[in-house]
């Protein structure tokens, strides 16, 4: 656990940086994916975080594997890794909450946070970090800020850093499943109310054509 604060902390020195903390969820387990981006930063300076990280930039370091990022938009620290669903511990949460849930059933998944986040004292006044929570699964609840599809976003700056994270992720349903369900009902729906029109439409015209025979 100190490697990975060391790791953490250290390229959170950056200054100017942006963060985006990515946790991902799907059948198979969950992954952690760190970006701190900082456009100011030299390959020189990111060569060296790496090698005070652990050297080898594609060698797994503690928890995490770390990479470079360097292209023409971006440069940065990338550092991820993959659980399986056995595993009931969040590194970064770990280091950066006081006090967190993670449960894991075979029905739900439930991320709670306590306290201040405790990592902002390493950034910018100006700086804010991004956590996205992105499923496959149905979400039952969330208190995100923001919400992009089976993304769910939670912003944290210097004046909100007691800002609660808490969602609720339900492992039975797939969000694919349910839009075929809500698909398939919109289809019998559809298929009803034809029906019923062609039906009425017959009766009306067999009783107009009664009507004329009549006279």
């Amino acid at each position: 656990m100190k490697k990975m604060l060391f790791l953490i902390f250290t390229i959170f020195l950056f200054t100017g940086c942006t963060c985006d903390y990515n946790l991902s969820f799907n059948e198979d387990g969950f992954t952690e994916d760190i970006s701190v981006l900082d456009n100011n930063i030299s390959e020189s300076e990111l060569e060296f975080l790496i090698f005070m990280n652990g050297g080898d930039e594609n060698s797994p370091f503690g928890y995490y594997e770390i990479n470079k990022i360097i292209n023409d938009n971006e440069k940065g620290i990338k550092i991820n890794h993959k659980y399986d669903y056995n595993s009931n511990i969040l590194g970064s949460f770990e280091t950066c909450y006081t006090d967190y849930d993670f449960d894991i059933d075979k029905n739900e998944i439930n991320i709670e946070t306590y306290g201040n986040f405790g990592c902002f004292n390493y950034f910018n006044d100006n700086d804010k970090i991004k956590i996205n929570i992105q499923t496959d699964f149905i979400v039952d609840y969330n208190n995100a800020d923001e919400i992009n599809g089976n993304i769910y976003t939670w912003i944290i700056d210097k004046n909100n850093l007691n800002k609660k994270i808490k969602i609720d992720i339900n492992r039975v349903k797939k969000r694919n499943e349910n839009s075929n369900n809500n698909n398939k009902f919109l289809t019998v729906c559809m298929v009803i109310g034809i029906g019923i029109v062609v039906l009425g439409l017959v009766i009306f015209l067999k009783s107009f054509n009664s009507k004329n025979n009549k006279l």
